[in-house]
């Protein structure tokens, strides 16, 4: 009893254990119903077995729910929503990243994926457009790190540079609600934060991966929302602010070590991306 009293500290748990206690008495309400309504049951006679098996298939499908309530409230840390392949889900980038968003974390390696996929630019920059108050926050890992990986990731980044250029010149003035950074942290996660700092919004999208996975499309996903876990989602999204802090590097910084490659022939000048480069060297972002 202690254990399950302790267990019932977070809404869910308690929604959970309201459910289970429903089960209950509608299961009980339904036994007595049917013995009143049929008293003198004789299992002998078909209309009688097919009452009977009635009554069996809801006693099986209220003693699971009950199970099921049961489950989630004892033991919580097995209902975190995980699957293969975020795209196409309630949980990608489409249905998160909504109007009402007041801020939005993003998270990947070389953030590839997500800037090549069909959409995500458009809504980054209506998103922007569309609200005043909204911050989006781009996460990276350095460039450093990325050459660690493979010699594909930091040259697939050449293209993710060009896609920021097209995002900030889009934007014009309202480029000021656009921040990217690069951390050391994002080499092995890829990550969506929504409104961290809102206890029914906030949500946390998560795709840990090996270094070297190269299939993006089926990679394993965990959802933490933060209404339904809240020290849980504290704990991993607060992850974020030491990720844009000082020891963090800007799209200044990380432009200026790819252009000295350039410079000295450690690196080819692969679409153009010296004119990227100053474009980002010569402009004052946040």
């Amino acid at each position: 009893m202690k254990r399950l009293l302790r267990r019932l500290s977070s809404r869910t748990r308690q929604i959970s254990f309201v459910a289970m206690i429903l089960a209950l008495c509608a299961m009980y309400g339904t036994i007595m119903i049917a013995f009143e309504k049929f008293p003198n049951i004789d299992p002998s006679k078909n209309e009688d077995r097919v009452v009977l098996v009635g009554l069996m298939a809801v006693f099986i499908i209220v003693l699971q729910s009950v199970g099921n309530a049961l489950y989630g409230v004892l033991w919580p840390e097995k209902r975190i929503v995980s699957d293969l392949g975020v795209s196409g889900s309630r949980y990608s980038f489409e249905h998160l990243l909504d109007e009402k968003s007041h801020e939005i974390f993003i998270i990947g390696q070389n953030l590839r994926t997500l800037m090549s996929t069909q959409g995500f630019k458009a809504r980054i920059k209506m998103l922007i457009q569309k609200n005043k108050e909204l911050k989006i926050w781009f996460i990276g890992a350095t460039y450093n790190g990325m050459k660690e990986i493979s010699k594909e990731c930091a040259e697939h980044f050449d293209n993710t540079l060009k896609d920021f250029k097209e995002i900030y010149e889009e934007l014009g003035e309202k480029a000021d609600k656009l921040y990217v950074r690069f951390h050391p942290s994002a080499i092995s996660l890829s990550c969506i934060i929504r409104d961290p700092d809102d206890d029914k919004r906030g949500i946390l999208v998560m795709t840990p991966k090996w270094a070297r996975d190269a299939d993006p499309a089926n990679r394993h996903y965990c959802v933490i929302e933060k209404w339904e876990y809240r020290e849980l989602f504290n704990r991993v999204a607060g992850h974020r602010i030491a990720m844009v802090q000082t020891d963090s590097q800007r799209l200044k910084d990380i432009c200026s070590v790819i252009d000295k490659e350039i410079d000295s022939g450690m690196k080819g000048n692969t679409y153009n991306i010296k004119s990227v480069l100053q474009y980002f060297k010569n402009k004052d972002l946040p």
